[in-house]
């Protein structure tokens, strides 16, 4: 059997949210207004104290309010410049060391992040990882509808790609390793031999604690 290694990205392989920087670049490139902005910023401040449902919610809100109607090639466009100007710059040398490691080991790595795909591909592309999922936008003649292909990737919905890819590619979850950085992330890091909390929140450090998970400290 084969085993693999599945990251989160946010906060985990880089210190910061992503789709903030991104949807701020959106905004400086007149592409959101300052309304958008500013309730996408707000929506983040109070995420935490949102349960599954309610992130996912939030989360088509945003995608629906800011990217209906827009072209996707624009979109990707703007990523790709916002992923090599700040966000490839950011990820944590402990995490490509990792990533690098588990390679030479004949792991798979595999990210699984909540970020939309616009954004998580850059990293994948980056990476040279041998899969992504991400939160997937709908596109239809070249733009975007403003709706979610499949659901929000996030909390429980992590594990469940998580065994849908094992399942699919011969993959031994009980070999395998999975990174994570909040309590939510605990569902994909629990489907594995090997989690390891990232820089974990509270709630997580508290989790992983009780089970004996490793912590890892990157960028610090």
């Amino acid at each position: 059997m084969k085993s693999a290694a599945f990251f989160d990205l946010d906060k985990t392989l880089l210190p910061f949210s992503t789709e903030k920087r991104f949807v701020q670049r959106l905004h400086a490139r007149k592409l959101v207004g300052l309304r958008q902005l500013l309730g996408v910023l707000l929506a983040y401040l109070r995420y935490q104290r949102l349960d599954e449902a309610g992130y996912a919610a939030m989360k088509r809100g945003i995608v629906r309010d800011l990217l209906r109607g827009k072209s996707r090639a624009e979109i990707a466009a703007v990523a790709e410049q916002v992923f090599r100007e700040v966000f490839a710059p950011a990820i944590h040398p402990e995490a490509r060391a990792v990533i690098a490691q588990h390679r030479a080991e004949g792991r798979a790595v595999y990210l699984v992040s909540a970020t939309v795909d616009a954004v998580a591909d850059c990293f994948a592309a980056h990476l040279e990882v041998d899969g992504c999922h991400a939160t997937t936008l709908e596109v239809v003649a070249g733009r975007f509808t403003g709706e979610v292909v499949g659901g929000v990737c996030y909390g429980g919905a992590k594990a469940g790609i998580v065994r849908e890819i094992a399942e699919r590619e011969g993959i031994d979850l009980a070999l395998s390793h999975a990174y994570g950085d909040s309590y939510e992330d605990r569902y994909m890091l629990a489907a594995v031999g090997y989690p390891v909390a990232v820089n974990p929140d509270r709630r997580l450090a508290a989790w992983a604690g009780e089970r004996g998970w490793n912590l890892a400290r990157w960028g610090t």
